[in-house]
């Protein structure tokens, strides 16, 4: 490969762009997973029953194996940006690659330091949740590299920010959030995931910015977009819903009976996952749709 030039030699840049204005608040926001104090969480780790434990370990576990798996899966979309030229574009992916390299991190690091689940936690997963991050992710992302063709690009944006991020991980943050509030007793993790919540917040503005540009390029990627959402929508609501299922069968191997009184209220905060994570397909959908709406019908997109 050959170079004919650099782009900061022959234009300013866009400071006032999303991707660079989503760069400097990472910049001005960033956080050490390595320092996040764990001390009260150890303590209260080893006061909790089996029960207890079964709540966190396996949204842990999957979390960081998520995030290893995003980590793994973008360099794709940065080698596109940077063979378009993009470098607004792939200066907020440097960012936004050593943001989910620090989720891995801090994930992995509770797990060791307090939980201890050295062992291998791959048996958390439930089958919808293997085929996202196992088949749909990888395979998206590497269409990027062997066509880059927009189509591609689309799928891979949809798969990893719109589905992976904005459905199944923020459903996630979610229920985790709400359940380390209630029990008060683990606040290592509990700011951990909200460090982490903040970051994908900033991920998920810039898939928008970049559909959105696909999308005024080229205005039928939305059925790209439309499709992806239709097939991998459902695998990312039953996410949670295996969860439940685990977890109850979990409570029954240890309690012979689950007590009426403790299913109700696992059943209701499965119920509130499942209706959170509904609303945020619904929310991802009418907002890429607000955006291809409003390229449909001006006429200058063309």
């Amino acid at each position: 490969m050959v170079r004919v030039g650099y782009a900061t030699t022959s234009r300013q840049l866009d400071f006032a762009g999303t991707p660079l204005r989503l760069f400097a608040q990472a910049d001005r926001l960033a956080w050490d997973p390595l320092a996040v104090p764990l001390d009260q969480d150890r303590l209260a780790w080893e006061g909790m029953v089996g029960l207890q434990r079964d709540l966190i370990t396996p949204i842990a576990a999957m979390f960081v194996a998520g995030e290893e798996a995003v980590t793994l899966d973008l360099l794709p979309l940065l080698r596109w940006t940077a063979g378009r030229g993009m470098l607004e574009e792939e200066i907020y992916l440097t960012s936004f690659l050593h943001e989910e390299a620090k989720h891995t991190l801090f994930f992995r690091r509770w797990l060791d330091e307090v939980a201890k689940a050295t062992g291998d936690l791959s048996g958390y997963m439930g089958p919808s949740y293997r085929r996202i991050f196992l088949v749909e992710l990888p395979e998206a992302m590497e269409g990027v590299l062997r066509d880059g063709s927009p189509a591609s690009v689309a799928r891979a944006v949809v798969t990893y920010s719109m589905v992976v991020e904005g459905i199944v991980a923020e459903t996630g943050y979610h229920s985790f959030r709400r359940l380390l509030e209630i029990q008060g007793a683990l606040p290592g993790l509990l700011q951990g995931v909200e460090l982490v919540a903040r970051d994908e917040s900033r991920h998920l503005a810039f898939a928008l910015h970049l559909l959105s540009g696909l999308i005024s390029e080229a205005p039928e990627l939305w059925a790209v977009v439309e499709e992806r959402l239709q097939l991998l929508g459902p695998l990312a609501l039953a996410v949670p819903a295996e969860q439940h299922r685990w977890y109850l069968a979990r409570a029954e191997a240890e309690l012979g009976q689950v007590p009426e009184e403790f299913r109700t209220m696992i059943d209701m905060v499965a119920t509130d996952i499942r209706t959170h994570a509904a609303a945020q397909l619904e929310r991802r959908t009418a907002a890429l749709k607000r955006a291809w709406v409003r390229i449909a019908s001006d006429p200058e997109s063309d």
